[in-house]
């Protein structure tokens, strides 16, 4: 590719994500329950497999992977392992089309060929405990791609609380993909490392 059209093809991406809408997650007024995440999502509907693309090494048993992000535990997270504040890390959502046959085919759902994506509840940082949620880094904003394609952006508040980001209606189909990238961070005060506790994708109903 010579220089014109690499120079192009980046002036059209700066373009696309430039009037990226930025969703300013809703705080909820308490700590969360243990089973705050237990609820009904887009769990209900669908499977998924997550990847990220790092992952910080475990500390013992504790694992930091992005399974973590749905696992409905607490006091685990995913923890990026990018040196540095993580910037440019993300989290996938593969919701491939063998997993979308086998959920779609179980008696209590309905099958379709599309399914509803609505946003995200989140709990940030490390929140296993306040000291381990302050020593370490917390996302202040994220980016959401659909198919690798920018949707939104979450503005995320620095808290242990719950957060809520909707959005107008995604449609997922068999082998979509959702992405989290962090975009921007608030600092832990000893870790540069940036974790999420829960991410869970909500839609379906």
């Amino acid at each position: 590719m010579n220089r014109l059209a690499v120079l192009v093809a980046f002036v059209a991406l700066y373009a696309a994500q430039k009037d990226v809408p930025i969703i300013t997650a809703t705080l909820s007024d308490r700590p969360p329950k243990s089973d705050e995440f237990q609820g009904c999502s887009l769990g209900c509907a669908l499977a998924w497999n997550i990847t990220a693309t790092s992952a910080h090494k475990n500390n013992g048993s504790n694992e930091h992977d992005a399974k973590k992000l749905d696992d409905f535990d607490l006091s685990t997270a995913w923890i990026e392992g990018k040196d540095g504040f993580g910037i440019g890390e993300s989290v996938t959502f593969h919701f491939t089309k063998e997993l979308w046959e086998s959920d779609l085919s179980h008696p209590d759902k309905h099958s379709r060929d599309k399914v509803n994506f609505n946003g995200f509840r989140i709990l940030n940082g490390y929140a296993k405990s306040e000291i381990l949620w302050m020593e370490n880094s917390r996302v202040k904003q994220c980016r959401v791609y659909h198919n690798d394609k920018p949707i939104f952006d979450i503005a995320l508040a620095d808290s242990m609380h719950v957060q809520t980001a909707e959005c107008e209606t995604v449609w997922l189909r068999p082998d979509d993909t959702i992405r989290v990238e962090i975009m921007e961070v608030y600092p832990g005060d000893k870790y540069k490392d940036t974790a999420i506790t829960e991410l869970t994708p909500e839609g379906a109903h």
